[in-house]
């Protein structure tokens, strides 16, 4: 073979490497339903009622999430969801071992729990299964360690995205740094590894807002939501709602930068005309405001009643409808705006 030849072929194999890699790296930057494997706790009763509070069942958003899921194609059998009592700590280990051992190189995991979090003497962080006593944490209760345990011996895929609404939930992140593993991981959690959780849904109706693609979380508006703006909403809200800090973070190549969902349409407040009248929460409290002007996910709005210097950029999360407010000193007030406005925060 000439030395050409030679140079031609190592050329042409360098070539089709470089594009396999573009295409893993393509992969990478993007959730697909069909090489997605879902695991879906949700507890909101429990045996040992002593120990832990039952939650109301009516409008589980637990379950929105895993409806939306099958919803975008991610396939029946690839998908795990068990509930109150389903979600023994058995059944719970068993079950995800037999479902990841099914996937491939390259697969992604979505885990999920909502619930309730707890920690014992130790400092150790459970997430209470439908058997766990509250008691006995250590030998009835799911820990967080064991989740990455029943992860890693069984999950043949290459990234897993873990999130949790839940006390405590914050643990997976701090858990996730210390692995060692080939395995890339995402972590969104509604709480820090030593904070408590609430019992509302704001958190998982965050995360199911990004993966619909709402284009509040759009925030470079190129028209996708990617992980990191998703995790930068989910902090807004929960810290304007709730009062709470979420937890975030990142290992190996696991890309923040992760595609969750096309933009499906634009909000009304991206494309209604400035001036709408809303309430504006400033350190706890709510004040009337006018939108001046909207910039993606940002709003420069000018309070009532104050001047120009306190107009100011504010996110979504700082909003809501204005409602017959009337100022202290009763100078100023307006009833609902526009009735029929689809504005929503």
């Amino acid at each position: 073979m000439s030395r050409i030849k030679r140079l031609i072929i190592i050329l042409f194999i360098s070539l089709i490497g470089a594009s396999a890699t573009a295409i893993a790296q393509g992969n990478n930057q993007s959730w697909q339903p069909s090489r997605t494997w879902v695991v879906a706790v949700g507890v909101l009763e429990w045996q040992d009622s002593d120990s832990f509070d039952s939650f109301p069942k009516e409008g589980r958003k637990d379950a929105e999430l895993v409806a939306f899921f099958r919803q975008a194609g991610v396939p029946q059998d690839q998908i795990l969801f068990l509930k109150d009592r389903e979600a023994t700590k058995d059944r719970i280990q068993r079950a995800m071992a037999r479902l990841l051992a099914r996937a491939q190189e390259g697969d992604l995991l979505i885990f999920y729990f909502t619930g309730h979090g707890a920690q014992d003497d130790s400092g150790a962080t459970y997430f209470a299964n439908y058997d766990a006593d509250g008691d006995d944490l250590a030998r009835t209760a799911l820990s967080v360690k064991s989740i990455f345990n029943i992860i890693e011996r069984n999950f043949k895929g290459s990234r897993v995205l873990l999130t949790a609404d839940c006390c405590y939930s914050g643990a997976l992140a701090v858990e996730a740094a210390k692995r060692r593993t080939l395995l890339a991981y995402g972590v969104l959690t509604s709480a820090r590894s030593d904070s408590l959780s609430t019992a509302n849904w704001t958190f998982t109706e965050a995360l199911i807002s990004g993966f619909k693609g709402n284009s509040k979380i759009d925030q470079n508006q190129d028209g996708e939501i990617e992980l990191s703006e998703l995790a930068h909403y989910a902090r807004a809200r929960m810290l304007s709602k709730e009062d709470q800090r979420t937890s975030f973070t990142t290992t190996r190549d696991f890309s923040s930068e992760m595609i969750l969902a096309d933009v499906t349409k634009r909000t009304a407040a991206q494309s209604r005309q400035a001036s709408a009248r809303v309430e504006v929460e400033w350190q706890g409290d709510w004040y009337p405001a006018v939108i001046l002007e909207t910039r993606g996910a940002q709003y420069k709005i000018h309070y009532v009643g104050y001047g120009a210097e306190w107009d100011e950029w504010v996110e979504a999360a700082r909003l809501r409808h204005a409602a017959n407010v009337t100022s202290a000193g009763g100078k100023y007030g307006f009833t609902n705006f526009l009735a029929t406005s689809a504005l929503s925060f």
